[in-house]
């Protein structure tokens, strides 16, 4: 009898510039030919990573995995572990792929509660993501916070200018970027968060060098069309990534915007709506 089960972890790549995966599925052959697709049911943990991360279309592409995987299990049980994997995804998508193949002992004969425990050893950041979520705060988040400030501050203001605001999308070749609040005094300010509010040092620095990216290749467009970065940073909820919060500041500081932490919030809606109610 083989006492061998084998798997593959389903790795996605956000983007091949930064080098980063994520395990984000797993495949498992069982001796007796049994196939099994585990994946995270929360993807909110690389939603928090990557404001731009295309939940809808990675979590329909998992289920349309897990029900491949379940309806043509009684043919796929006959291919050899590795080729299975070019039945599941296509070969040209460079966001998805599997690692290699690993094998394992078939420790007890409890198959669902084997599941589980991979289940946890490799996804647990999801969860661990998922039973902090409440807490922490999204770009979403800020948003709406200067939302609620200028309609506490000014509710003729929020009413005539802020309140059916279209979202305003800003390109160039090189990069792009959604904008949900914007104002103009001659020049458009556009209202940008960034949330630091993430579980790694790594992601908050990756974070910080993106954005600085972003800002910089816009640099030129901005000059041209008179655009004003006003940028809200949120700092992480842990104290331990405090240090790399500072790093993150130190980064974006150098990034032709106007930096701002989310309590001067307050403050820059008094200015902004003191300035807006005198011209509408």
């Amino acid at each position: 009898m083989n006492n061998f089960f084998t798997y593959s972890l389903l790795k996605y790549r956000y983007s091949a510039v930064l080098g980063e995966v994520f395990n984000i599925g797993l495949l498992v052959h069982f001796p007796n030919q049994e196939i099994a697709f585990l994946y995270p049911n929360k993807l909110n943990r690389l939603k928090g990573i990557y404001p731009n991360f295309l939940e809808n279309n990675i979590k329909n592409t998992l289920q349309n995995i897990d029900r491949f995987v379940t309806e043509h299990g009684f043919y796929l049980k006959d291919f050899p572990f590795h080729s299975i994997f070019s039945e599941i995804i296509v070969s040209d998508d460079s966001a998805l792929f599997f690692d290699d193949c690993s094998t394992s002992l078939l420790y007890i004969n409890d198959r669902e509660k084997i599941k589980q425990q991979l289940y946890k050893k490799y996804f647990f950041p999801y969860e661990e993501y998922k039973s902090n979520s409440i807490k922490r705060i999204t770009e979403r988040e800020v948003i709406k916070n200067v939302k609620e400030s200028i309609k506490n501050t000014n509710p003729l203001v929020y009413e005539r200018y802020f309140k059916n605001l279209e979202k305003k999308e800003i390109s160039n070749s090189a990069t792009s970027m959604s904008i949900d609040l914007y104002w103009k005094n001659g020049a458009t300010h556009l209202i940008k968060p960034i949330s630091f509010d993430l579980l790694k040092a790594e992601s908050i620095d990756n974070k910080a060098n993106r954005f600085f990216g972003k800002f910089i290749q816009f640099q030129e467009q901005a000059e041209k069309e008179s655009y004003i970065f006003d940028v809200f940073v949120t700092k992480p909820k842990r104290g331990a990534l405090y240090k790399q919060y500072d790093k993150a500041l130190q980064i974006l500081e150098k990034a032709p915007i106007q930096l701002m932490e989310e309590e001067e919030i307050e403050s820059y809606v008094g200015n902004t709506v003191e300035y807006i109610s005198n011209v509408i």
